[in-house]
């Protein structure tokens, strides 16, 4: 397999009723480049990327929260995995952070990575498997609610 870069533009809207909606679209990692490589915010804004996400918030009713650049990689050669591995069987886990919980999954759950209680929910603290509990000291040590506060894990569950 070889890594390429594989960059997407995103803008985050908020619609009236406090929900989350995302656009992204992959983009030029040259053009990608430029953009972070610019001064400040105003000079980001006069790239094609800037000008691309502008244009993209002028077409939407929505107010845009967040927007910016996913410098990704991507493996050329990824292939389906074999079986029956479908995306929707998540994991999910359950956070705290600035006064409100939020989710995230995980799409295709490993069976065998996780310790199950009581038929779905996933043990997150004493007893949680090395593979869940790495990945709670990893995402607890860089992950930040959506105002910019450290989290916590405090739950999860499989969703099929």
């Amino acid at each position: 397999m070889a890594e390429v870069e594989a960059s997407e533009v995103f803008v985050s809207f908020l619609d009236s009723a406090n929900r989350d909606s995302n656009w992204s679209f992959r983009a030029l990692s040259a053009s990608v480049k430029v953009y972070v490589a610019a001064a400040d915010n105003a000079a980001r804004l006069l790239t094609n990327v800037g000008m691309l996400i502008t244009r993209t918030i002028a077409l939407s009713d929505l107010t845009a929260q967040k927007y910016g650049v996913l410098y990704a990689f991507a493996e050329d050669t990824a292939a389906a995995p074999a079986g029956s591995k479908l995306r929707g069987n998540k994991a999910v886990f359950q956070f705290s952070g600035s006064g409100r919980g939020f989710v995230t999954s995980v799409p295709g759950r490993k069976e065998s990575a996780y310790v199950i209680a009581n038929g779905t929910d996933i043990v997150v603290g004493a007893g949680a498997s090395q593979e869940v509990a790495d990945w709670i000291t990893s995402i607890e040590a860089t992950g930040l609610d959506i105002n910019g506060n450290a989290v916590a894990v405090t739950g999860g569950y499989f969703n099929d």
